[in-house]
């Protein structure tokens, strides 16, 4: 009997991209949860500290919730982390195949040392990881002043409309797009090597009892 295993590098491929994709769509139904279970203590907290009395105990509600909400906030800080999560796991995977095949850290490093081809897609998607997102990964990874470098890059990916702002000010994420875009452009790349790379299914035999 054959026994069809995936390739360990490849699996670690897939299911950190599977593993960051949930998170991020799970996180607004999380949110939205803890949100409603805060603001349920809040009611609890006010109705027993008012005695009674509905007017202090609105005042007393109103007063805890003023401070709590900043959901764009919260949303944003999200979103900030985790696509540095995904940029981590870009980079830990172009490492560990770079060691597997004793190369430089590089997926152009990588494909030439191999004599490796990969798609027209993977090539553009290349380049706009290590353009365009890796400007907005040392952005938010480095300054500290309200002072953006590159801001070129930042105005592009804000001008995508796909839940990223840039205003000379700011940078904030509004949705999941782009990070899940970038996400996926990320899996599809290192996917694609892996496969380039014969890191498929591991078939074991053998033999039934």
């Amino acid at each position: 009997m054959a026994i069809a295993l995936r390739h360990p590098i490849t699996a670690r491929v897939d299911d950190r991209a599977s593993f960051l994709r949930t998170l991020l769509e799970e996180y607004p139904r999380f949110l939205n949860e803890w949100e409603n279970s805060t603001e349920e203590e809040f009611a609890q907290t006010a109705k027993d500290n008012a005695d009674g009395d509905k007017e202090i105990e609105h005042t007393i509600y109103s007063s805890l919730c003023s401070a709590f909400n900043d959901n764009a906030y919260r949303m944003n800080m999200f979103y900030q982390s985790v696509f540095l999560m995904c940029y981590s796991y870009y980079e830990s995977c172009v490492a560990q195949l770079s060691k597997n095949t004793k190369t430089k850290e590089a997926i152009q490093a990588i494909c030439k040392s191999k004599n490796i081809s990969l798609s027209e897609e993977s090539l553009n998607a290349i380049d706009y990881l290590q353009n365009d997102i890796n400007d907005l990964r040392n952005n938010i990874c480095h300054n500290n002043f309200g002072t953006y470098r590159k801001t070129n890059s930042l105005k592009k990916l804000s001008e995508l409309n796909i839940g990223f702002d840039y205003d000379d000010n700011t940078l904030i994420f509004t949705d999941s797009k782009l990070i899940i875009d970038a996400l996926d452009k990320m899996h599809m790349v290192l996917h694609e090597l892996c496969e380039k790379l014969g890191y498929e299914n591991i078939t074991y035999s053998r033999k039934l009892k």
